[in-house]
Protein backbone atom coordinates (compact mmCIF):
# COMPACT_ATOMS: atom_id res chain seq x y z
CA UNK A 1 0.00 0.00 0.00
CA UNK A 2 2.84 2.26 0.85
CA UNK A 3 3.37 1.97 -3.41
CA UNK A 4 0.04 3.67 -3.92
CA UNK A 5 0.07 7.38 -5.35
CA UNK A 6 -0.62 10.63 -3.75
CA UNK A 7 -1.68 8.59 -0.74
CA UNK A 8 -1.26 5.50 1.65
CA UNK A 9 -4.53 3.87 3.33
CA UNK A 10 -4.08 2.75 7.24
CA UNK A 11 -6.41 0.12 8.39
CA UNK A 12 -8.86 1.54 11.21
CA UNK A 13 -7.68 4.68 12.61
CA UNK A 14 -3.73 4.05 11.78
CA UNK A 15 -2.92 4.18 15.81
CA UNK A 16 -2.36 0.08 16.24
CA UNK A 17 0.28 -0.21 18.41
CA UNK A 18 3.25 -3.29 17.16
CA UNK A 19 7.23 -4.08 17.69
CA UNK A 20 8.11 -5.74 14.82
CA UNK A 21 11.14 -8.26 15.10
CA UNK A 22 13.56 -9.14 12.15
CA UNK A 23 13.01 -12.49 10.75
CA UNK A 24 16.51 -12.78 11.32
CA UNK A 25 16.78 -11.92 14.62
CA UNK A 26 13.66 -14.53 14.95
CA UNK A 27 16.09 -17.26 13.77
CA UNK A 28 18.69 -16.39 15.79
CA UNK A 29 15.98 -16.41 18.96
CA UNK A 30 14.98 -19.98 17.88
CA UNK A 31 18.79 -21.16 17.39
CA UNK A 32 20.10 -19.58 20.87
CA UNK A 33 16.41 -21.10 22.33
CA UNK A 34 17.39 -24.65 20.88
CA UNK A 35 20.95 -24.78 21.83
CA UNK A 36 21.25 -23.51 25.15
CA UNK A 37 19.51 -25.44 28.36
CA UNK A 38 19.13 -22.55 30.60
CA UNK A 39 16.24 -20.92 27.83
CA UNK A 40 14.16 -24.10 28.21
CA UNK A 41 10.69 -24.03 29.28
CA UNK A 42 10.45 -20.44 29.60
CA UNK A 43 7.85 -18.23 27.48
CA UNK A 44 8.76 -14.23 26.08
CA UNK A 45 7.49 -12.90 23.11
CA UNK A 46 10.12 -12.19 20.72
CA UNK A 47 10.08 -8.26 19.88
CA UNK A 48 12.25 -5.32 18.95
CA UNK A 49 12.21 -2.70 21.53
CA UNK A 50 10.99 0.18 19.28
CA UNK A 51 7.12 0.79 20.17
CA UNK A 52 5.54 2.70 17.59
CA UNK A 53 2.35 3.74 15.58
CA UNK A 54 1.28 2.01 12.35
CA UNK A 55 0.36 4.61 10.66
CA UNK A 56 2.77 7.44 11.73
CA UNK A 57 5.89 4.73 11.89
CA UNK A 58 6.26 1.83 10.35
CA UNK A 59 4.05 3.23 7.48
CA UNK A 60 6.45 6.03 6.92
CA UNK A 61 9.43 3.99 6.92
CA UNK A 62 8.09 1.62 4.37
CA UNK A 63 7.07 4.36 2.29
CA UNK A 64 10.51 5.76 2.36
CA UNK A 65 11.97 2.24 1.86
CA UNK A 66 11.43 2.20 -1.49
CA UNK A 67 11.54 5.79 -2.28
CA UNK A 68 8.27 7.29 -2.22
CA UNK A 69 8.51 9.57 0.49
CA UNK A 70 4.96 11.01 1.27
CA UNK A 71 2.71 12.13 4.91
CA UNK A 72 -0.41 11.83 3.53
CA UNK A 73 -2.67 9.12 4.86
CA UNK A 74 -6.17 7.83 3.84
CA UNK A 75 -7.49 6.10 7.14
CA UNK A 76 -10.04 3.28 6.42
CA UNK A 77 -12.02 2.74 9.64
CA UNK A 78 -14.63 2.31 8.13
CA UNK A 79 -14.37 0.39 5.30
CA UNK A 80 -11.14 -1.88 6.72
CA UNK A 81 -14.17 -4.47 7.87
CA UNK A 82 -15.89 -5.58 4.54
CA UNK A 83 -12.76 -5.46 2.61
CA UNK A 84 -11.11 -8.25 5.15
CA UNK A 85 -14.82 -9.93 4.62
CA UNK A 86 -14.21 -9.96 0.47
CA UNK A 87 -10.34 -10.90 1.07
CA UNK A 88 -12.13 -14.47 3.11
CA UNK A 89 -14.39 -14.97 0.07
CA UNK A 90 -11.77 -14.55 -2.24
CA UNK A 91 -9.14 -16.65 -0.41
CA UNK A 92 -6.01 -13.40 -1.53
CA UNK A 93 -5.21 -10.41 -0.29
CA UNK A 94 -3.26 -8.74 2.58
CA UNK A 95 -6.03 -8.21 4.35
CA UNK A 96 -8.10 -10.84 6.48
CA UNK A 97 -10.75 -11.14 9.53
CA UNK A 98 -8.25 -12.72 10.99
CA UNK A 99 -5.21 -10.24 10.40
CA UNK A 100 -7.79 -7.34 11.27
CA UNK A 101 -8.79 -8.92 14.59
CA UNK A 102 -4.97 -9.55 15.54
CA UNK A 103 -3.80 -5.71 14.22
CA UNK A 104 -6.60 -4.29 16.55
CA UNK A 105 -5.70 -6.64 19.29
CA UNK A 106 -2.23 -4.93 19.33
CA UNK A 107 1.25 -6.32 19.29
CA UNK A 108 3.72 -5.21 21.90
CA UNK A 109 5.77 -6.58 24.84
CA UNK A 110 8.26 -6.61 27.18
CA UNK A 111 11.24 -6.05 24.88
CA UNK A 112 14.19 -5.05 27.50
CA UNK A 113 13.01 -8.59 29.80
CA UNK A 114 13.63 -10.68 26.19
CA UNK A 115 16.78 -9.29 25.51
CA UNK A 116 18.00 -9.42 28.92
CA UNK A 117 16.89 -13.29 28.94
CA UNK A 118 18.05 -14.07 25.14
CA UNK A 119 21.07 -12.17 25.32
CA UNK A 120 21.15 -9.59 22.48
CA UNK A 121 19.04 -7.14 20.90
CA UNK A 122 17.12 -7.13 18.22
CA UNK A 123 17.14 -4.73 15.30
CA UNK A 124 14.90 -1.89 14.88
CA UNK A 125 12.94 -1.91 11.53
CA UNK A 126 14.74 1.50 10.91
CA UNK A 127 17.91 -0.22 11.31
CA UNK A 128 16.94 -3.09 8.98
CA UNK A 129 15.91 -0.62 6.14
CA UNK A 130 19.18 1.06 6.54
CA UNK A 131 21.03 -2.16 5.98
CA UNK A 132 19.15 -3.42 3.35
CA UNK A 133 18.01 -0.57 0.84
CA UNK A 134 15.62 -0.95 -1.38
CA UNK A 135 16.24 -2.16 -5.30
CA UNK A 136 14.58 -1.74 -8.10
CA UNK A 137 12.78 -4.89 -7.77
CA UNK A 138 11.35 -4.00 -4.94
CA UNK A 139 9.82 -0.58 -6.27
CA UNK A 140 8.32 -2.34 -9.30
CA UNK A 141 6.65 -4.84 -6.97
CA UNK A 142 5.65 -2.36 -4.94
CA UNK A 143 4.01 -0.13 -7.80
CA UNK A 144 2.91 -3.13 -9.70
CA UNK A 145 1.08 -5.01 -6.55
CA UNK A 146 -2.28 -3.11 -7.33
CA UNK A 147 -1.85 -2.71 -10.93
CA UNK A 148 -1.69 -6.22 -11.96
CA UNK A 149 -5.73 -6.55 -10.70
CA UNK A 150 -6.54 -3.19 -12.52
CA UNK A 151 -4.94 -4.85 -15.35
CA UNK A 152 -6.51 -8.21 -15.09
CA UNK A 153 -9.91 -6.94 -15.02
CA UNK A 154 -9.68 -4.61 -18.01
CA UNK A 155 -8.35 -7.52 -19.97
CA UNK A 156 -11.41 -9.19 -19.18
CA UNK A 157 -13.66 -6.88 -19.70
CA UNK A 158 -11.75 -6.09 -23.08
CA UNK A 159 -12.80 -9.45 -24.49
CA UNK A 160 -16.14 -9.89 -22.48
CA UNK A 161 -16.89 -6.74 -24.52
CA UNK A 162 -15.40 -7.52 -27.55
CA UNK A 163 -17.75 -10.94 -27.78
CA UNK A 164 -20.77 -9.74 -26.23
CA UNK A 165 -20.88 -6.65 -28.64
CA UNK A 166 -19.78 -8.99 -31.35
CA UNK A 167 -23.09 -11.09 -31.10
CA UNK A 168 -25.22 -8.27 -30.60
CA UNK A 169 -23.92 -5.55 -32.97
CA UNK A 170 -21.54 -6.81 -34.74
CA UNK A 171 -19.54 -4.55 -37.67
CA UNK A 172 -21.32 -4.19 -40.64
CA UNK A 173 -18.47 -5.24 -42.75
CA UNK A 174 -17.85 -8.77 -40.15
CA UNK A 175 -19.11 -10.92 -42.85
CA UNK A 176 -17.04 -9.37 -46.08
CA UNK A 177 -13.95 -9.69 -43.79
CA UNK A 178 -14.39 -13.48 -42.84
CA UNK A 179 -15.08 -13.83 -46.87
CA UNK A 180 -11.97 -12.33 -47.27
CA UNK A 181 -9.85 -14.74 -45.73
CA UNK A 182 -11.60 -17.72 -48.14
CA UNK A 183 -14.17 -18.54 -45.76
CA UNK A 184 -17.07 -20.33 -47.73
CA UNK A 185 -20.10 -18.12 -47.27
CA UNK A 186 -21.84 -21.23 -45.69
CA UNK A 187 -19.35 -21.13 -42.54
CA UNK A 188 -19.25 -17.01 -42.53
CA UNK A 189 -22.27 -17.16 -39.56
CA UNK A 190 -20.77 -19.92 -37.68
CA UNK A 191 -16.93 -18.39 -37.61
CA UNK A 192 -18.06 -14.93 -36.12
CA UNK A 193 -19.92 -16.36 -33.66
CA UNK A 194 -17.74 -18.59 -32.87
CA UNK A 195 -14.99 -15.86 -33.00
CA UNK A 196 -17.25 -13.62 -30.21
CA UNK A 197 -17.83 -17.02 -27.89
CA UNK A 198 -13.73 -17.24 -28.31
CA UNK A 199 -13.69 -13.64 -27.32
CA UNK A 200 -16.17 -14.33 -24.24
CA UNK A 201 -14.01 -17.15 -23.49
CA UNK A 202 -11.10 -15.30 -23.29
CA UNK A 203 -12.39 -12.61 -20.79
CA UNK A 204 -14.00 -15.63 -18.19
CA UNK A 205 -11.00 -17.00 -18.29
CA UNK A 206 -8.94 -14.16 -17.57
CA UNK A 207 -11.19 -13.47 -14.40
CA UNK A 208 -11.21 -16.48 -13.13
CA UNK A 209 -6.96 -16.57 -13.35
CA UNK A 210 -6.41 -20.38 -13.97
CA UNK A 211 -2.92 -21.26 -16.01
CA UNK A 212 -2.27 -18.27 -16.70
CA UNK A 213 0.93 -19.00 -18.78
CA UNK A 214 -1.32 -20.98 -21.77
CA UNK A 215 -3.52 -17.99 -21.12
CA UNK A 216 -1.19 -15.07 -21.58
CA UNK A 217 0.07 -17.08 -24.91
CA UNK A 218 -3.45 -17.91 -26.25
CA UNK A 219 -4.26 -13.91 -25.74
CA UNK A 220 -1.21 -13.20 -27.57
CA UNK A 221 -2.01 -15.41 -30.71
CA UNK A 222 -5.79 -14.60 -30.75
CA UNK A 223 -4.83 -11.23 -31.06
CA UNK A 224 -2.34 -11.47 -33.25
CA UNK A 225 -4.29 -14.00 -35.59
CA UNK A 226 -6.99 -11.09 -35.81
CA UNK A 227 -3.97 -8.73 -36.70
CA UNK A 228 -2.56 -10.49 -39.60
CA UNK A 229 -5.97 -11.62 -40.85
CA UNK A 230 -7.33 -7.79 -40.76
CA UNK A 231 -3.99 -6.33 -42.16
CA UNK A 232 -4.39 -9.44 -45.07
CA UNK A 233 -7.69 -8.20 -45.75
CA UNK A 234 -7.71 -4.59 -44.92
CA UNK A 235 -4.76 -3.33 -44.79
CA UNK A 236 -5.55 0.46 -45.16
CA UNK A 237 -6.96 -0.04 -41.35
CA UNK A 238 -3.17 1.12 -40.33
CA UNK A 239 -3.94 4.29 -41.60
CA UNK A 240 -7.21 4.97 -40.46
CA UNK A 241 -7.15 7.88 -38.34
CA UNK A 242 -9.46 5.81 -35.37
CA UNK A 243 -6.30 3.44 -35.16
CA UNK A 244 -8.21 0.01 -35.12
CA UNK A 245 -5.24 -1.78 -35.56
CA UNK A 246 -2.39 0.48 -33.98
CA UNK A 247 -4.52 0.25 -30.99
CA UNK A 248 -3.49 -4.17 -31.39
CA UNK A 249 -0.28 -3.35 -30.37
CA UNK A 250 -0.38 -2.17 -26.85
CA UNK A 251 -2.91 -4.47 -26.22
CA UNK A 252 -0.11 -7.09 -27.04
CA UNK A 253 1.72 -5.38 -24.84
CA UNK A 254 -0.42 -5.17 -21.84
CA UNK A 255 -0.96 -9.41 -22.23
CA UNK A 256 2.72 -9.54 -22.37
CA UNK A 257 2.94 -7.71 -18.59
CA UNK A 258 -0.20 -9.17 -18.01
CA UNK A 259 1.42 -12.91 -18.42
CA UNK A 260 4.75 -11.79 -16.67
CA UNK A 261 2.95 -10.51 -13.59
CA UNK A 262 1.09 -13.36 -12.36
CA UNK A 263 4.22 -15.41 -12.00
CA UNK A 264 3.84 -14.40 -7.78
CA UNK A 265 6.07 -17.52 -6.10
Amino acid sequence: MAGLPFVTPLVGGGDQQFQPIHADDLAETVARCLSDPALAARRWTPSARKRSPCAKSSSGRVTGWICRRRDRFTCLCFSSGWHARVGDLVGSGPLRTTALVQLEYGNVSDAAAFERAIGFRPRTMTAAFEAAPSHVQDRWHARLYFLRPVLTVMLSLLWLGSGIAGLFNPPQNADAVIAGLGVPASFIPTVRYGLCVLDFALGAAVAIGRSWRALGLLQICVVAIYTIGLTWVMPNLWADGYGPLLKNLPILAAIAVWTALQDDR
